[in-house]
């Protein structure tokens, strides 16, 4: 084994020749093979943290990568999702162009609608046949108003139109940038300027809606005028038809009235030849003919007269033909005939043959009063029988002679004085 070594350090003092105890400080040589060894163990480490470096290196790098690749998955999933959002966004946008669209047409038939009534309330007045003054529309100036308000409410549509079209290109500009873009926030960007767009349009089709439904309420507020206005016409037309009718009804009643009137002048005539049949004659027929009440009023007096006249007839030819008259026929004794008879045609007297018209009317009062008071019957009959002789007088112009057969009529039977007031209405 090799000797050791010993580091000697002299001291500054012992050169300047002082002489003091020297300590000496030794310290082992190490060994040739320790040397060796130490040196292999120092590149050993060395190699180790090299490792360690390297490895902390690659760790730190692929650590890196993969936070890049992990950014641009997050870039490329944001990307699509924007893309996805403005496409959603643009198909809304159609969405609401179909909307303003739908609007317009509303718009368009509101408005038609409105000038229909429009037209249809102003020209009634003018096919109305009523007065003018009467019939014109009360409606005229708030439907005036509503076609206004509804041409207005149509124009702020088409302006809201417009204004959804101007932005049009600018919309497919920023979906083009949107679908079209590498990096999110150049997407991100067109986005949100896609939805500040497509809020706006929104407010506008709030706008539009709105202005659709204050069509709708004038257009409704339109259709009742029009239902009023076809009330009124049709009250109008149903006034001016009982008009009409009632004109013509006029008309026909006069006109009926003027054919009873001539009637019972015609009838004069037959009355004098005491044909009474031939009087009555036109008249039935008449009676099946008239429509109006005053005109089959204004017969069935006349007709009642001479049925009472025919009637009466009948009793004096029965009463004289029953009993006959002796010394009936004259006024006075030196030329009185009996009446044997009588008929339709005239009296059968004993020297021959009288006709009805040729009877004198003193010699048919005589008459009357032979076979009344001979006739056993009840009170009402007589009575009747003189009413019947009034109306005979009547008809003949000796007024003053029938007033007192009704008065004599209704002395013999009270209950008559209405009947006989009735048929003699000038016999108070």
């Amino acid at each position: 084994m090799a000797e050791s070594k010993h580091i000697v350090i002299k001291h500054k003092a012992a050169q300047r020749g002082a002489e003091r105890p020297k300590i000496v400080h030794t310290r082992p040589a190490t060994p040739p093979v320790l040397r060796k060894q130490k040196s292999k163990g120092s590149a050993i480490a060395v190699g180790v943290v090299g490792t360690l470096v390297v490895l902390g290196a690659g760790w730190l790098l692929l650590n890196v990568y993969k936070q890049q690749q992990r950014e641009v998955r997050l870039e490329e999933l944001a990307l699509q999702e924007l893309r996805m959002k403005a496409e959603s966004m643009y198909g809304r946008l159609q969405e609401d162009v179909t909307r303003i669209d739908g609007y317009l047409d509303q718009a368009d038939q509101l408005v038609a609608g409105v000038e229909t009534i429009v037209g249809f309330v102003t020209n009634t007045a003018a096919s109305d046949s009523v007065d003018a003054a009467d019939s014109a529309p009360p409606h005229d100036a708030a439907l005036i108003e509503i076609a206004r308000n509804v041409a207005a409410g149509r124009e702020t549509i088409y302006a809201i139109h417009g204004q959804m079209m101007d932005r049009q290109p600018t919309l497919d500009t920023k979906l083009a940038v949107a679908l079209k873009a590498q990096r999110r926030v150049v997407a991100s960007a067109a986005v949100t300027e896609i939805e500040k767009h497509l809020k706006a349009i929104d407010e506008l089709l709030v706008e539009a809606q709105e202005a659709v439904r204050q069509m709708e309420a004038q257009a409704t507020e339109a259709e009742g005028i029009k239902a009023e206005e076809i009330r009124l016409r049709e009250t109008r037309a149903e006034a001016g038809r009982r008009q009409r009718e009632a004109e013509a009804l006029q008309q026909r009643t006069d006109s009926e009235v003027r054919q009873v009137a001539e009637l019972v002048k015609l009838s004069k005539a037959p009355i004098r030849r005491f044909a009474f049949d031939e009087a009555l004659e036109p008249m039935e027929k008449a009676q099946d003919e008239l429509t109006t009440p005053p005109g089959r009023e204004a017969l069935a007096l006349p007709m009642e007269r001479l049925q009472r006249i025919q009637t009466f007839k009948g009793h004096l030819i029965d009463g004289l033909n029953k009993r006959p008259y002796r010394w009936g026929w004259g006024m006075t004794a030196a030329n009185s005939q009996d009446i044997t008879g009588a008929d339709e045609a005239g009296v059968t007297i004993s020297k021959g043959r009288v006709e009805w018209k040729d009877v004198p009317i003193p010699q048919l009062m005589k008459m009357i009063d032979y076979v009344g008071k001979t006739e056993h019957r009840l009170s009402s009959e007589r009575a009747t029988d003189y009413i019947a002789s009034a109306i005979l007088l009547d008809e003949l112009g000796m007024n003053s002679e029938a007033c007192e057969r009704v008065r004599e009529a209704i002395a013999i039977n009270r209950h008559m004085a209405d009947d006989a007031r009735r048929l003699l209405p000038d016999c108070k």
